[in-house]
């Protein structure tokens, strides 16, 4: 693949395009999860058809039936982590979590545990209990925590999010100003 001055090889164009396959799949989920059945956009260059361009909405199965096909598509194309110097990109582990959550909105249940029985098989993930405040407080400092699944790291004082002010864990505003690297 060639863009401008940009030479990828073709592996590596196969996991960017399967992470920016992932994030639509996000996408169409969320909107999913608040509108129902919604248009489904799935050709490359535009609008399905210069001709048609009022496409009729896809009942809420079919919506459903995307995105779940996409997350198990795009759970086999992803590796299980990448370096250090790459976290935060879109992993198997993240895949298969939103599979597991999709499959729960959608009522399929045997998916969703499938999905999630996958997760934990990885033995990347777990979940930790009997912490103190100051250990429960790492688990959203700690960009390397084996709790967190899909992070979304920030630097305080650049361009911010108020995001986690409302829905984080009450300690969140005060350990950000102490630190150089959130993660929400």
């Amino acid at each position: 693949y060639e863009r401008g001055m940009i030479k990828l090889p073709e592996d590596q164009v196969i996991v960017r395009v399967a992470e920016a396959r992932f994030l639509r799949a996000l996408c169409y989920q969320e909107l999913i999860q608040r509108h129902g059945g919604v248009i489904l956009r799935l050709v490359d260059g535009g609008v399905d058809d210069d001709h048609k361009n009022d496409k009729a909405r896809s009942t809420e199965a079919q919506s459903w039936d995307f995105v779940i096909k996409e997350y198990t598509e795009i759970a086999n194309i992803l590796p299980k982590e990448w370096p250090s110097a790459d976290l935060g990109r879109i992993t198997k582990g993240a895949v298969l979590g939103m599979k597991a959550r999709a499959s729960l909105y959608a009522e399929r249940w045997d998916d969703a545990v499938s999905a999630a029985s996958e997760l934990f098989d990885l033995n990347k993930y777990s979940l930790q209990s009997g912490l103190t405040l100051a250990q429960y407080e790492q688990i959203f400092t700690n960009p390397e925590s084996a709790e967190l699944i899909l992070p979304v790291f920030y630097q305080v004082g650049k361009k911010q999010h108020s995001w986690n002010t409302w829905v984080g864990p009450v300690s969140d505003a005060r350990l950000a100003t102490n630190s150089e690297l959130g993660v929400g």
